[in-house]
């Protein structure tokens, strides 16, 4: 499958469009009746962040780095909140984005762990 160089490649990709994602200027306004929908997409997106950043660390290694990927991620989310806050004027920071996002991690290592997953990506365990 990929390299580590690749997967780096991928990794970084995926987190300059986490961030312009994050941050952009967002007009649409969709009507439904489930409140939290946008948590939906964050989850699915820090599920997508980790997996990303653990195929990274462990593309050529024997040792699995799940806190080092836990780390990356759930950092990285609190971080965009805060530039949400700070530095856009239609974005808020929400204590429920962390939560999605922390549950989006929780489920990429929850499937990281299974070894049909692992064996998908060609890394090693």
């Amino acid at each position: 499958m990929l390299n580590k160089k690749q997967w780096l490649g991928v990794a970084l990709a995926y987190t300059l469009f986490l961030f312009i994602a994050s941050l952009a200027t967002v007009n649409i306004h969709v009507t439904s009746s489930f409140k939290h929908k946008d948590k939906l997409v964050h989850i699915g997106i820090y599920v997508v962040y980790t997996t990303v950043w653990f195929a990274f660390f462990n593309s050529e290694q024997k040792k699995t780095n799940y806190l080092k990927v836990i780390l990356l991620a759930f950092t990285t989310g609190i971080l965009i909140e805060i530039l949400q806050g700070v530095f856009t004027l239609n974005r808020s920071a929400e204590i429920l984005d962390v939560v999605a996002n922390s549950i989006g991690i929780a489920i990429a290592i929850l499937l990281l762990k299974q070894p049909k997953t692992t064996n998908m990506l060609n890394l090693k365990k």
